[in-house]
């Protein structure tokens, strides 16, 4: 007996051996699509079709909006930038029990040599609590924060933030130290020869942070 064929092509897996196949044929077709994304802004927007299923398979943030919150508690953090990367997303799609077990673990996790990234990334999904206790910590063990590799590696922002604190438990010199060490890095960044001219333009907006100081400070 021959199989039904139409515009929908109703025997279509078997022709397909391999479910990837299968998997490729349906998101392409859309087919069985149960969500839809609307792109791009009025008069020029675009709609995608998309599956719950495949998008929960894809993330955890999908996960618990399509399949419930519950499911998502059991997620095992492997990482301190991939609870970052989860808790932006969760603070995006406004998921807040996943927003306070991960703002949990980054703080269970914080330590000298993170402690500026995690401050970072705080910024950028706006956890107050989480921010303060940040800078905090940076406060009381400036002196290890300074001293630790990561320290070079700071965004700008962070580091005039740091400098712009009235008290920081660390000498002046040390300090000094160690903005010289992440101009060099910064240079690199930048793609600029490592020297004093080219380290005292990417230190422009944060050698007026040391204004207060009566140390002769040198680039080298």
């Amino acid at each position: 007996m021959a199989m039904a064929t139409s515009s929908g092509n109703l025997d279509w897996q078997i022709g397909l051996k391999c479910v990837k196949d299968r998997a490729s044929k349906v998101l392409d077709s859309g087919q069985w699509s149960d969500c839809v994304f609307i792109v791009g802004t009025e008069g020029r927007q675009e709609t995608i079709q998309a599956h719950k299923l495949i998008l929960a398979m894809a993330s955890p943030v999908f996960e618990a909006m399509f399949y419930g919150i519950c499911t998502l508690m059991k997620i095992n953090f492997l990482s301190f930038d991939q609870v970052c990367e989860i808790c932006y997303a969760a603070k995006k799609y406004m998921i807040p029990p996943l927003v306070e077990e991960c703002t949990k673990y980054i703080w269970k996790d914080l330590h000298p040599g993170n402690v500026c990234r995690a401050f970072a990334f705080v910024r950028l999904f706006e956890e107050p609590r989480l921010l303060e206790q940040c800078m905090q910590m940076i406060k009381t063990l400036t002196e290890d924060v300074v001293r630790d590799q990561s320290f070079e590696e700071v965004d700008t922002n962070t580091l005039k933030a740091i400098l712009s604190q009235e008290t920081l438990n660390v000498g002046e010199m040390d300090l000094w130290d160690g903005v010289v060490r992440w101009s060099k890095q910064e240079c690199i960044r930048q793609s600029l020869d490592v020297n004093p001219v080219s380290q005292r333009k990417v230190m422009q907006d944060l050698l007026p942070l040391f204004s207060y100081t009566r140390g002769c400070y040198s680039v080298c």
